[in-house]
């Protein structure tokens, strides 16, 4: 069972919680609930490298924990397809040193939907909720896991905004940040006064594009200029990063991996689907280019 870092107060909507709840959730393969298993003792991470990943906007909480224990479990397989090796639950920590893994996965809820209709006003809470759970996984993952070797993190659209975040804050060494379809302004990796310092501090930041991608073609304009309403820092019709790439292109650490156009990726090809029994090659496509970035390899497009 994946564990999970929870920033949520309800399971739909709700604000972003102080410190979060820790369980292990047991995810069944049909339409059963899901299980809710609190931890009293966190892992022993030592020497080990920690992934964390959390979803995007308008995710509800058992959304989520299923979406995100669908992404670990394959990334899990791709690292080892890769010749590495991951570990998705607490039992796999092995102490033993030939078989204890490289790579921990954890998933990070926050609370980026709403009760209300997916409109761009509801773009106006759910920044600042990212940004709020991004600092407070910061400070999380810094008194939790002193041990550490390191931290990556992977996000899907607005999470963008929450992994840059902790990026930021973390006093860890930031290995791998991997960003698919990331709602967050084409500029915001080379600003000084948003995500230029994660971007710095990441030995790689790996940008997942697509200009297939409708979303963040059509939406996200129009969820800016809401945000300027709100005072957030999107530029009003502005361009999304996970649309076109960063601006400037090159930038020095990042890797923008291009996803032709033809291919038609579309905002939701990138995470599984809460729905255990749907398989989408795009999506696993997309994760095979996650593991790569873990890994070091390469972050070209390879299809």
């Amino acid at each position: 069972m994946v564990l999970f870092l929870d920033y949520r107060s309800a399971g739909v909507g709700g604000s972003v919680t102080s410190s979060p709840r820790v369980y292990e959730a047991g995810v069944p393969a049909t339409g059963s609930p899901i299980a809710y298993n609190p931890v009293a003792t966190l892992p022993n991470v030592t020497g080990v490298h920690l992934v964390f990943a959390t979803h995007g906007f308008n995710v509800s909480r058992p959304k989520g924990v299923r979406s995100l224990t669908r992404l670990g479990q394959a990334l899990a397989a791709e690292i080892a397809g890769l010749g590495g090796r991951m570990a998705t639950t607490p039992a796999e920590l092995s102490p033993n040193a030939e078989t204890r893994p490289t790579w921990y996965f954890m998933g990070v809820l926050w609370p980026g939907d709403w009760a209300l209709p997916q409109i761009p006003l509801n773009y106006i809470g759910a920044g600042p909720d990212a940004d709020a759970s991004g600092r407070r996984l910061a400070e999380y993952a810094d008194s939790h896991f002193p041990g550490a070797a390191s931290v990556s993190l992977i996000s899907h659209s607005m999470g963008a905004r929450l992994v840059l975040t902790a990026a930021n804050r973390t006093g860890k060494t930031v290995r791998q940040i991997c960003v698919a379809a990331p709602a967050v302004d084409d500029r915001i990796l080379a600003d000084r006064q948003r995500f230029e310092a994660a971007r710095r501090r990441a030995a790689r930041t790996t940008v997942m594009s697509s200009m297939g991608d409708n979303v963040l073609k059509l939406a996200y304009p129009a969820g800016t200029l809401a945000a300027l309403v709100g005072r957030q820092d999107d530029m009003p019709f502005g361009t999304a990063l996970g649309y076109s790439g960063s601006r400037p292109n090159p930038l020095t650490l990042v890797d923008n991996t291009a996803i032709p156009k033809a291919q038609k990726y579309d905002h939701g090809d990138y995470l599984p689907s809460e729905d255990m029994t749907v398989s989408n090659f795009r999506v696993d496509r997309s994760i095979h280019l996650m593991a790569q970035a873990m890994v070091g390899g390469s972050s070209a497009w390879p299809y």
